[in-house]
């Protein structure tokens, strides 16, 4: 992605700018701490994520797996990641890979509470409602963030 800038003196600057998912971060960017009151993680101390107390624990713990696999490939070299780590990084692929899917999910739940609410109040104030095609139907698969909490002690 490149973004143009134009200063105030006229000069035309580019920059490249890559966008990061929130998991990625989550999982590889600075320390995480979670505010449950809220309902918030904070990456690195100015990165906030909308999120939920126990997603963001689970991320949490996650990553103190993967943190302590890692520590134990450094300190040694010959260790088989794949037999030592046994689900951990197939589960951490899987969330990586579901990240837009959820998102998705998320985006159209929330949409279709939005157009319930605002059907809500205009049923309240005696105007017309029309269906907004999303037929209040979401998705709820959780299937990673299930295989998440094995790894949480």
């Amino acid at each position: 992605m490149h973004r143009w800038n134009f200063s105030l003196t006229g000069k035309q600057q580019g920059f490249k700018t890559l966008l990061v998912g929130a998991y990625p971060l989550l999982l590889f960017g600075g320390k995480v701490k979670v505010d449950y009151d809220r309902a918030q993680a904070t990456c690195d101390g100015w990165i906030h994520f909308r999120a939920a107390p126990r997603v963001a624990v689970l991320f949490k713990a996650l990553r103190t797996e993967l943190d302590g696999l890692l520590m134990q490939k450094i300190a040694s070299p010959e260790l088989n990641i794949a037999q030592k780590s046994g689900d951990l990084v197939k589960t951490i692929v899987e969330l990586l890979e579901t990240e837009n899917a959820v998102v998705g999910e998320a985006k159209l739940i929330q949409k279709t509470a939005d157009a319930a609410a605002l059907a809500a109040f205009a049923k309240a104030r005696g105007e017309d409602v029309e269906e907004d095609g999303a037929g209040g139907k979401g998705l709820h698969s959780s299937t990673s963030l299930l295989n998440l909490s094995r790894f949480c002690h």
